[in-house]
């Protein structure tokens, strides 16, 4: 999942894997997530993205378009006024 996480990085070149396929997913998500800032791996009809909310990333997995779960990724980055993630990105 490191991998994946790495590939889920608004902004970042979304990586090729075996077996998925990588796209700007135009999911409605619950608030506070923009929809317009999710990537996902897709496999089996079953997605997990990377979404921006007002201070921190999360990641959520969905299902025939319903959020299925939702977590706060846990490191130690900030998003300065810029909206650019900062800081070393080590687990708390």
């Amino acid at each position: 999942m490191a991998a994946l996480g790495a590939a889920l990085v608004p902004g970042a070149q979304p990586a090729v894997a075996a077996g998925c396929t990588w796209a700007m997913t135009p999911l409605a998500l619950p608030a506070p997530y923009t929809s317009s800032e999710v990537y996902a791996a897709a496999e089996g009809g079953w997605f997990v993205g990377a979404v921006r909310g007002p201070d921190a990333y999360s990641q959520v997995r969905w299902h025939g378009g319903q959020v299925v779960s939702s977590f706060r990724l846990v490191e130690v980055r900030d998003i300065n006024s810029s909206g650019d993630v900062v800081g070393d990105g080590g687990d708390r």
